[in-house]
């Protein structure tokens, strides 16, 4: 079963370029998924180097953070200063 709200990634077109309505979804909706964009052997690379400076998801590590990185700068929701 499909969602409605479900969003699929489609490659580029062989010439390597975005096709006409991914380009056009970008202009209307400001992204667009591409499939195959990274290769396999970098995405490895970067969630290695990213598990390397965060903690895992749903790890009890990721579950203690209660901000965004910000050092408690950016908490939300965040009451105003004024």
């Amino acid at each position: 079963m499909v969602s409605e709200n479900q969003v699929h990634a489609k490659p580029c077109d062989a010439s390597g370029w975005l096709k006409p309505e991914q380009v056009s979804q970008w202009k209307a909706e400001g992204y667009t998924l591409v499939s195959g964009l990274l290769d396999d052997q970098l995405i490895s690379t970067l969630q290695n180097a990213a598990l390397e400076k965060y903690p895992a998801p749903d790890s009890e590590a990721a579950a203690k953070i209660a901000d965004f990185g910000s050092s408690g700068e950016l908490l939300f929701p965040r009451r105003s200063r004024h």
